[in-house]
């Protein structure tokens, strides 16, 4: 699995994803770092190749584990390697 940051490019909304399927690669948004900057996960065999409009970046395990704590300090590193956060108590 690879970490990676990217934005949504606006105002249609799009983010890499499909372009990374049509690739033969598969990718996912963990997670909203701001109103626009997700971080998520690519593929081993995810290419970043075209994707420079979405500005997708590569980021090691730390770096997307400490830019997720800068959102909410409680998130940690799952056993399959996603970033978590505790969910809330319920009300």
């Amino acid at each position: 699995m690879k970490y990676a940051t990217w934005t949504i490019k606006r105002p249609e909304g799009s983010t890499p994803e499909p372009t990374i399927r049509e690739a033969n690669g598969t990718a996912s948004g963990g997670m909203m770092l701001n109103n626009d900057m997700v971080l998520g996960y690519m593929s081993d065999n995810a290419t970043t190749t075209g994707l420079t409009e979405w500005n997708v970046t590569l980021k090691t395990q730390q770096e997307a584990l400490a830019l997720a704590q800068a959102v909410n300090p409680e998130c940690f590193l799952a056993d399959d390697g996603t970033i978590q956060a505790p969910r809330p108590d319920p009300i």
